[in-house]
C-alpha cells in the first residue's frame, strides 16, 4: 500500500483523504501550515518563489520523514 500525502488546503483535504484511501493508499496527513512549515519552504525554495509555493514545499518536507512515497498535488492553469 503506497504511502501518500498532499497539501493541507482548507477543509478539502478530508475529502481527498477519503478518496486516496478508497483507492488503496495509506494517507499521511500533512500538518496545518505553521511557522516551521514556512521556515522550511523559505529555506529550500528559490528567493523569488511565491508564498503559496513556500508553504506547499514546507508541507511536503514535513511529511517526508514519515515515509511518504508519493506526493499528490494539483495546480491551476
Amino acid at each position: 500500500m503506497p504511502r501518500v500525502t498532499f497539501p493541507h488546503v482548507a477543509e478539502s483535504y478530508r475529502s481527498f483523504k477519503m478518496l486516496m484511501e478508497d483507492l488503496g493508499n495509506q494517507v499521511i496527513l500533512p500538518p496545518r501550515p505553521s511557522k516551521r512549515t514556512l521556515d522550511l519552504g523559505v529555506k529550500y525554495a528559490p528567493e523569488f518563489a511565491c508564498f503559496p509555493l513556500k508553504i506547499l514545499l514546507g508541507t511536503y518536507l514535513e511529511t517526508c520523514p514519515e515515509g511518504v512515497e508519493l506526493i499528490i498535488t494539483s495546480g491551476g492553469v
